[in-house]
């Protein structure tokens, strides 16, 4: 029932008691907009939204400094393990056959097959146009002294992709 919320603890418990129990004394009173019970609602009542922020900003914070460190010491399987514990669905389940193909390599060039075939560039030409600018860079700088970049690798990922 509901969304889990693993930023919950006992002492958000305890301040939605009191909102509730100072909420009830305030109407009980006609809910009055000044006073000193208005006054007590309106503090209690902030400090418990505060919190709920400050809890949710706490877990997200200790989340990305995870997958942050995670990153940083090359630890892929622990990143992913964290990601996919964060955002997706627990009851996913991989598939092991994808249009009768079986296999990880064959699985993946569905995916690759599918994804080719829908794409479409947002601009017509605009491959062939950047491509043809990145071949006449290379081709006039290849030689330089100046160029910072391994031109060989953006060479072939021009002339083969």
């Amino acid at each position: 029932m509901g969304i889990e919320k693993d930023w919950w603890s006992p002492e958000l418990d305890d301040l939605k008691q009191q909102c509730i129990e100072i909420t009830n004394v305030w109407r009980y009173h006609g809910c009055p907009r000044t006073g000193e019970i208005n006054n007590k609602r309106i503090r209690i009542k902030l400090k418990y939204k505060c919190a709920i922020k400050e809890a949710i900003m706490s877990v997200d914070k200790e989340f990305n400094v995870n997958l942050t460190d995670h990153l940083c010491k090359k630890e892929f399987h622990g990143f992913w393990k964290s990601r996919r514990k964060r955002f997706c669905s627990k009851n996913l389940i991989t598939t092991n056959r994808l249009n009768n193909r079986t296999g990880d390599d064959n699985i993946l060039d569905e995916f690759s097959k599918h994804f080719s075939e829908v794409y479409q560039c947002n601009t017509a030409g605009s491959d062939d146009k950047y491509k043809t600018f990145v071949m006449n860079y290379l081709d006039s700088n290849t030689n330089s002294k100046d160029c910072k970049f391994p031109t060989y690798c953006l060479w072939y990922c021009a002339r083969h992709y």
